[in-house]
């Protein structure tokens, strides 16, 4: 006899309620850029679908979309931090190149040494020490000592090579006058990209001047 009124008092209920934990999900699956927003996106859809399975709550279509959306917009959030960053990196890394070519020709094994400290493995072996203090001198040579560099307004800041490395475009301003820097940076490590070439103007220490023909 109770079956009738069990029929009405369901029918009275009318639909299930949303799940706030689904809404909240997919709001925050598309802050997800920020990093936490998109851990939080991806619990709380997890917590939401275990919430609306079976028709206890709706919106599990929501909760189930907010997992694949936190993990997008959480991964280009990661990219332009990352991207941040090793901007940031590589140009504090250029300021360390200024002393080193600030300083005279005398002093060029030290600057060698210095700069082969914050070079990539492959830098460190195809070029070595010795050519690397010529270069140094070559390039006190022909244009002075470094006093600062500057953004370069005609040439885009990061620029990638022929190999897909990232190059750091600065102009330098020497006692000589100004020369366009080009530092190319390789990946050895993640966090820490590493110096893999430098050209003042053209010149590299991977491809010196052959002085042996002059007087």
């Amino acid at each position: 006899m109770s079956a009738p009124n069990d029929i009405y008092a369901a029918s009275q209920m009318g639909p299930p309620r949303w799940s706030a934990l689904a809404i909240t999900a997919f709001v925050l699956s598309f802050l997800g850029f920020l990093g936490f927003t998109a851990i939080l996106g991806i619990l709380l859809g997890i917590a939401g679908i275990a919430v609306t399975r079976g028709g206890r709550r709706r919106g599990m279509g929501m909760a189930i979309a907010a997992i694949p959306i936190s993990f997008v917009t959480g991964s280009f959030g990661a990219m332009l931090v990352y991207g941040g960053y090793t901007v940031f990196y590589m140009y504090q890394t250029s300021e360390k190149l200024v002393p080193i070519l600030s300083a005279s020709s005398e002093k060029s094994a030290d600057g060698a040494a210095a700069i082969l400290a914050l070079g990539s493995e492959s830098f460190r072996t195809n070029v070595g020490r010795e050519r690397l203090e010529q270069w140094l001198r070559d390039v006190n040579r022909k244009h002075g000592n470094l006093t600062k560099f500057e953004r370069d307004l005609d040439t885009n800041l990061i620029t990638p090579n022929s190999a897909g490395k990232a190059v750091l475009n600065m102009r330098g301003k020497f006692t000589n006058g100004q020369a366009l820097v080009r530092i190319t940076f390789a990946n050895d490590t993640l966090l820490h990209p590493s110096v893999d070439d430098i050209e003042v103007d053209g010149l590299s220490p991977r491809t010196p001047v052959d002085d042996s023909g002059k007087d």
